[in-house]
């Protein structure tokens, strides 16, 4: 409750201050390189998070997760601030709320973003979760598989990502329409076909849809917000979340 509560504060303001970093004209790419700076570690994390566990047990996985925590709190107390981030008078929390609500619901592209991304996140995300029991059941493979798995979707994550930093902003709505149908023939593959060494190809394909449309789609909400509204529609975008659980 204390993680989920503390990600409801940062996930937000981590996506506001972004155009305050790098300036609104290269706010896509950088949204479309964070997705990346987060698929890198997806490389090679898992499979030694896997190995470890076996090894050693969750103690020492756990203790050198809080570790890279704090060495990410070291880098982000770090950044400086380029942008002139001008503070507003604000009328109150729930005039605030209400307003945000009413930008929303006069926004059609807003609208069809969070609901696509919504669906996303309650029929997409899970599979992570239940990826242990693909492994056990289905590919009848130990625990560091599971870890494999995930490295090996890391890598279609990143190339997906970096694929949107360098293309042309362009076409990225059916480039996420793609980005969709691609996620979901890997999901049904990766269901259908009882072979590990199948599910290790389709987790790539897995991956770059995964990737493509969760970067896509929250590049798009920014490209379409104005800066009044983006850290009040990124909230609602991390409320979504709340709904995956």
């Amino acid at each position: 409750a204390l993680q989920g509560t503390t990600w409801a504060f940062i996930g937000p303001a981590r996506q506001a201050y972004i155009p305050q970093l790098v300036g609104r004209s290269r706010m896509s790419n950088a949204v479309a390189l964070l997705a990346a700076g987060i698929s890198l570690p997806a490389l090679f994390a898992p499979a030694l998070a896997g190995t470890l566990y076996a090894l050693w047990g969750a103690e020492t996985v756990y203790l050198l997760q809080i570790a890279g925590l704090l060495f990410a709190f070291g880098l982000t107390y770090s950044i400086q601030e380029n942008g002139s981030g001008n503070s507003i008078d604000r009328p109150g929390m729930i005039s605030d709320i209400r307003e945000g609500l009413s930008y929303l619901s006069h926004n059609t592209k807003l609208r069809t973003l969070l609901t696509t991304l919504a669906f996303i996140l309650l029929f997409s995300i899970p599979l992570m979760s239940l990826l242990p029991v693909l492994v056990v059941e289905q590919y009848q493979m130990e625990v560091g598989f599971y870890g494999i798995l995930v490295s090996v979707s890391g890598v279609g994550s990143l190339f997906g990502a970096v694929l949107i930093a360098i293309l042309p902003k362009g076409k990225r709505g059916y480039m996420m329409i793609g980005a969709l149908f691609l996620s979901g023939v890997s999901h049904l593959l990766l269901a259908s076909i009882p072979y590990a060494l199948v599910g290790l190809v389709v987790m790539i394909a897995v991956g770059l849809g995964s990737s493509g449309h969760w970067a896509l789609g929250q590049v798009l909400i920014m490209d379409n917000v104005d800066d009044k509204h983006r850290a009040r529609i990124m909230s609602i975008l991390t409320m979504l979340f709340g709904l995956m659980p």
